[in-house]
């Protein structure tokens, strides 16, 4: 069986994509919104109810956003908040703002 791409991404498959929610998603496409996102991807309109994404457009989107990996913890401030946060979750203690 192939592994092939769908013809149209629906909402779902695009929020789960990119991580996001319906309301992100919305919020992205409207220009009154603080969010607004003038490289996001326009909606195919599919029926009078229903739109969905080209896949081509979601994929370049997603590749065109910044991505931080492998950051060094190499300072000891750094090494110290891990070192507190770590110890906030696996104990339940608060850490004071």
């Amino acid at each position: 069986m192939e592994n092939t791409k769908p013809l149209i991404y629906t909402g779902k498959e695009v929020d789960h994509l990119t991580r996001g929610s319906k309301s992100a998603r919305h919020d992205r496409q409207n220009p009154k919104s603080p969010r607004f996102d003038p490289s996001w991807p326009q909606p195919v309109r599919l029926s009078a109810r229903s739109v969905g994404y080209i896949p081509s457009e979601i994929d370049a989107w997603i590749a065109s956003r910044p991505r931080v990996r492998n950051i060094p913890l190499t300072t000891k401030a750094t090494n110290d908040v891990v070192a507190i946060l770590h110890a906030s979750i696996t104990s339940n203690v608060k850490v004071a703002a």
